[in-house]
């Protein structure tokens, strides 16, 4: 399929974010750990999963940081997570 004619011009002239030239760069790279946020390597575990469903049921979306201080289950089952590991 031909994406640049689906595109408008706008988007299109749109320039790539540095990090995302970096990240790229470093896919193609032998021995390189991507460090970027948003990639794990590992399941949740089920009860982080539970408090993220129950945070949408309840509408409470928006940017991470802001959800997570409103979903205390949420925040609580991340920080207890963290402490088995």
């Amino acid at each position: 399929m031909e994406w640049n004619n689906k595109i408008s011009e706008n988007v299109q002239a749109v320039p790539f974010s540095g990090i995302r030239k970096f990240f790229d760069l470093a896919s193609t790279m032998k021995d390189v750990i991507s460090l970027g946020v948003g990639e794990p390597d590992y399941a949740a575990p089920d009860r982080v999963i539970d408090a993220c469903i129950e945070s949408l049921k309840n509408k409470e979306t928006g940017v991470f940081w802001n959800f997570a201080r409103k979903s205390a289950a949420f925040l609580k089952s991340v920080m207890d997570w963290n402490m088995i590991q």
